[in-house]
């Protein structure tokens, strides 16, 4: 059997280097539109007006196996290329307001296969979300590293994914 699968396209509006900007402002700009999704597990909300009407509000993913994919592309008119190397995970509410250090996460994210596709720019999760026991067990946030690809300054994206394990599809 298949696994359901969605694919979203990241564009970088305003790229910050993780290393070197201040910890208010390390999270990396960016436009995300849903390409695909053909699952009843992954749903997606998008903004109905305004500067950002079509775009990618949050991503909701239920409980069950999915594949997502995130693409890279380049901004309009820019000669910049960004390509994904790496995600990281973090407790829900377990992030520090001001910084986007991540912590161990231990059991708390589901078991999980990830792939880097360099010539599309692409980074690919393949996952098993389960279902909750409790209102907060199993929450949790990632973010995607992008590397600049002349420069090899580090980036970071964090997509609006909501895991509601205790939400039936």
């Amino acid at each position: 059997m298949k696994t359901p699968s969605a694919e979203f396209k990241l564009t970088v509006t305003k790229f910050r280097n993780i290393l070197k900007t201040p910890d208010k402002q390390r999270g990396t700009l960016y436009q995300m539109r849903a390409v695909r999704y053909d699952s009843d597990l992954v749903r997606v909300e998008k903004y109905t007006a305004g500067r950002r009407k079509g775009f990618v509000r949050c991503i909701k993913i239920h409980p069950g196996s999915v594949a997502l994919r995130f693409r890279v592309d380049q901004p309009a008119g820019s000669a910049d290329h960004y390509s994904p190397v790496g995600i990281a995970f973090v407790r829900k509410g377990q992030r520090k307001r001001r910084t986007l250090a991540a912590r161990p996460v231990g059991k708390a994210f589901p078991p999980h296969t990830m792939a880097l596709d360099e010539v599309n720019r692409a980074l690919s999760i393949t996952a098993e979300f389960p279902k909750g026991r409790s209102p907060d067990e199993g929450q949790y946030e990632f973010f995607l590293f992008i590397q600049h690809d002349e420069s090899g300054k580090l980036g970071i994206i964090d997509p609006p994914l909501d895991h509601d394990h205790t939400d039936q599809a």
